[in-house]
């Protein structure tokens, strides 16, 4: 499973790597599954994979792009009332 890992990491040409838990916590949204962020990276062209470090930690070629992505899915998978906010940080 590492060597896969670190396989999947070196393929993607960037120094990016954005933690989701925080960065959903910041965004009050739900967790975005790893999966599907890579899905949709991968539907915008992006090459993106989980960090060998960190399988909640998304390394990826185009900030602008996961950034657009992230904020997709914290407008539509928006934490309910008394679960939690980006004051709770």
């Amino acid at each position: 499973p590492l060597l896969r890992s670190l396989a999947l990491e070196a393929a993607v040409p960037s120094v990016l790597a954005l933690p989701l838990p925080p960065t959903c916590r910041a965004l009050a949204c739900a967790p975005i599954p790893m999966a599907a962020l890579i899905a949709a990276l991968a539907a915008k062209g992006v090459s993106a994979a989980p960090t060998h470090w960190c399988p909640a930690t998304v390394k990826a070629a185009d900030a602008a792009v996961v950034w657009s992505a992230v904020c997709e899915w914290a407008a539509e998978h928006p934490l309910a009332p008394g679960h939690g906010s980006a004051d709770s940080l």
